[in-house]
Parts: C-alpha cells; structure tokens; sequence
C-alpha cells in the first residue's frame, strides 16, 4: 500500500503533505528537463517540497539554494533535502524573491521555477494555494526584474506555464531584455492540444531559439515512450504500471 505522504523516486524520497504545492507533472517535467550541463549553482523560486531541487540534484554537481516564503514547505523540504544523497549540496531559505534579490551575494547559472501563474483566472478560497499558484504575492514583472539581478552573464533561466500564460511572460522578459531562447512543448495525451511549455531565456539573443515537444501520454492514455524514457531514472518501474 502507498503512503499518501511520500512520493518514493529511485533515489530519493519527498513528503508533501505540508508545502503549499505537491509533487505534480510540471514539476517533475521542469526537474527533469531543465539543462544543467555545465551549470555550477541552481536557485529554485518556490521550491514547495523541495522536488525540483533534488531532481536538479540528482541531476548535476551543482550546489542548490531553494527558496520558499511558506513557513511549512521551508520545513518540509528541509527533511526531504537532509534525507537525500545530496543533502551536502541543498539548502533551504525561508525568503521573498524580492528580499533574496537585494541581499544576494552571488549569481546563478540556473534559475528555474514553477512559477505562480494564472495572472487573469478567478482566485480559489485558499490563502496558501492562492500564493501557490496565483500571481497575487509575485507578479510577472517584479518576477522577471528580480530573476535578472541574480543571473549570471550566461546564466539561464527556465520555467514551465501554461500556453496562454507563457506568451504573455516571454513579452514581459523580452521588455527586459531577457531573450527566450528555446520552447519545450508539453502534450499531455496524443490526441489533445499542449497545455504546457517549459521556457527557457538568456541575457544573450538568439536569432532562432529551439522548437521541440514531449507528449505525455498516447491515445489510450497510456505513458509514452518518450515519457519513460525521460523520467526512468527517477520513477521506478512499477509507477509507469500503477499510473
């Protein structure tokens, strides 16, 4: 029998029953997509349970500071942070982006974030999922600006959105010079449009950024190839079988 307050990966375990957001698809799209190659520190934005951060980790040598503004993911992701493999080269902080951005001292080379998003839609009753998931607290353009302080040079930023969401954000970063340099289509079954896309933007234009997609699931609703194959060094078998 599973426990409903871990979600067990092959090489770490998350608890998620105090953060504001769980363990979900566009996380683990994000953790699993996001380039790492050659990247020496990672800062997570609303790093919740901590799941993108230990997917990074696991991922790369890079040292990860995340940071949350909700008292219970900051705890909670610092016992899935101290349980893990990695746990040397993740840190949690209890911080605004705003706040972080005027006293960090260093520049990252990722940055990658599951952002609040639905600027326009109706807000749930919620307080916490409504800063979770709602730009209320953390607009785009505050967002973009702050992102930019903190980037390195070559830095990369990269977050996943919903389709509609995601033209409006690459506006808001091109006003800042903030230039997207590939767009990753998410599918989510065969036969329907995409409903997500995982963005990545540089400080450096680029004349032709990156197309390419991923469909989750086929027709039968079945997981595809291109799926296991992205997330089997992190699900285990049995989860592609159960889901």
């Amino acid at each position: 029998m599973t426990n409903p307050e871990k979600f067990r990966f092959i090489q770490f375990e998350v608890e998620h029953t105090l953060s504001t957001m769980k363990v979900g698809a566009d996380a683990v799209l994000l953790g699993a997509l996001a380039e790492v190659e050659n990247t020496r520190n990672i800062l997570d934005i609303g790093t919740g349970c901590g799941i993108i951060a230990l997917m990074l980790a696991q991922r790369s040598n890079a040292q990860i500071d995340a940071i949350d503004i909700d008292e219970n993911s900051v705890r909670e992701a610092e016992r899935n942070f101290a349980k893990s493999p990695w746990n040397d080269r993740l840190k949690v902080i209890p911080t605004s982006l705003a706040d972080f951005s005027k006293s960090c001292q260093q520049q990252y080379d990722l940055v990658v974030s599951n952002p609040p998003f639905f600027q326009s839609d109706l807000l749930p009753d919620s307080g916490k999922l409504r800063i979770a998931k709602h730009a209320t607290t953390l607009n785009f353009d505050t967002f973009i600006k702050d992102v930019k302080k903190i980037m390195a040079d070559f830095g990369r930023l990269t977050v996943i959105l919903p389709v509609k969401e995601a033209t409006f954000f690459t506006k808001k970063c091109l006003s800042e010079n903030l230039f997207l340099t590939s767009a990753f289509q998410i599918i989510p079954r065969a036969d329907k449009a995409p409903n997500r896309l995982i963005l990545n933007y540089s400080k450096i234009k680029t004349d032709s950024p990156l197309n390419s997609s991923l469909t989750v699931r086929d027709e039968t609703g079945q997981y595809s190839q291109g799926y296991k194959n992205l997330t089997s060094p992190f699900h285990p078998p049995q989860y592609f079988i159960n889901h």
